[in-house]
């Protein structure tokens, strides 16, 4: 347990050092960080406007709380990063102990501890350091439920709670749902409905409605979720990579402007109009049904083909872009040969720990767009599953998988 504790501690003053005293995530505000202290910032002078909703409205709140609170914002931004950070990497660390054993553990500690991404986001004004840590709380609630076998009514509404409090941060987790509901089904059948899924369901169709009566109330428009969910579609599905709306605000994701893909669109409807775009996304399919099979390339861009903004911004970017390429050498084959592992198991724990929330993620790229940055948060599930990949190679640790401890 030494190792344990000497990771940990090494863990937490990597991200200190980066967030509290060389990055602190307000020293750096421009695109997406800017957008949510301009947000926060109007919002704690009482105005509101609809483009407040079009990512989720989360983290500006956070935001606006601690600008409120602190005079420092960024510094207690930047230590709450660090602290939730660090935690992060104990709760894979301890689950994937439990699932499966304490040598794979070690090195997924080993990989959480050192991950350049998890280090440097800590000091951006952004919101996935904090999903990253409300996607490991599922992954702990997850185990509790599944792999103690404790699967309270209390239990599935703290995990839902969580998976929403997630939601309002960033929506990549949206297919989690349907996608636990149809593994509780096929599993639990009544049990599942009765004990899991109408409970679950109540407290995610609570949060539905409270942000959509918060969302009405500040703004007059009634909406379930952000509403960035169309123009996403349009960026995936459509020509169309380099967007304006009809209030002049411009839109253009780093990942096609890496890969040179600069068509330009002006459209009549400002980007909160979510339907239109989701309209949009949807002629673009229906014009160019190809679409569907190229959009598979989302999966791999996932690891490779771009690199990961905002952190290549940094005047180190060569170092971090050659981690990403070596970690591609981890990731890829890793995962793929752990995740069919593990499906091999056809084990609802392994399934619902681990299978579910990686599926999530491939479907919502898939769907929409994808980019490195995507997969970060994610990295909480992949990384256990892509070394257990590559410990099956080396000393093909089977019967541990399969006994789904």
């Amino acid at each position: 347990m030494a190792i344990v504790y000497v990771l940990l501690v090494i863990a937490f003053l990597l991200r200190a050092f980066f967030a509290v005293y060389h990055h602190i995530p307000s020293s750096s505000l421009f695109s997406d960080m800017k957008n949510y202290e301009t947000i926060a910032n109007a919002i704690l002078n009482g105005q509101w406007n609809s483009y407040h909703f079009f990512q989720p409205i989360g983290f500006s709140l956070i935001v606006a709380f601690l600008k409120k609170t602190f005079s420092h914002w960024g510094l207690w931004l930047g230590c709450i990063h660090a602290f939730v950070s660090t935690l992060t990497v104990w709760i894979m660390w301890d689950v994937t102990r439990k699932q499966f054993g304490n040598r794979i553990a070690l090195i997924t500690l080993l990989v959480g501890t050192f991950h350049i991404p998890w280090i440097t986001l800590t000091g951006f004004n952004l919101s996935e350091t904090i999903f990253t840590f409300m996607n490991s709380a599922l992954l702990w609630w997850s185990w509790k439920i599944y792999g103690e076998e404790k699967k309270k009514t209390s239990f599935v509404i703290i995990w839902s709670v969580i998976f929403m409090l997630g939601f309002y941060l960033k929506g990549t987790n949206v297919f989690l749902i349907p996608l636990t509901y149809l593994i509780w089904l096929i599993f639990r059948k009544k049990e599942g409905l009765l004990k899991l899924i109408i409970p679950s369901g109540l407290i995610i169709l609570a949060g539905l409605l409270l942000h959509g009566m918060f969302a009405f109330q500040m703004t007059g428009k009634f909406q379930l979720s952000g509403s960035a969910g169309g123009l996403n579609l349009v960026e995936g599905k459509c020509h169309y990579k380099w967007n304006e709306d009809s209030n002049g605000i411009s839109w253009y994701s780093p990942i096609y402007f890496q890969r040179d893909r600069v068509a330009l669109k002006k459209w009549p409807e400002p980007f909160t109009n979510s339907s239109f775009y989701m309209q949009q996304g949807a002629k673009c399919i229906l014009d160019y049904p190809a679409t569907l099979l190229m959009s598979l390339e989302s999966i791999p861009l996932l690891f490779v083909g771009n690199t990961q903004w905002p952190i290549n911004q940094l005047p180190y970017n060569s170092w971090i872009r050659l981690y990403e390429l070596v970690m591609s050498f981890f990731f890829i084959p890793g995962l793929l040969i752990g995740f069919i592992r593990l499906v091999q198991t056809k084990n609802e724990k392994i399934l619902m720990i681990w299978i579910a929330p990686i599926c999530s993620l491939i479907l919502t790229v898939y769907i929409f767009k994808s980019e490195i940055r995507f997969r970060i948060p994610f990295d909480i599930w992949i990384i256990p599953v892509a070394v257990t990949g590559w410990m099956s190679i080396l000393t093909r640790p089977e019967k541990k998988i399969l006994s789904a401890r």
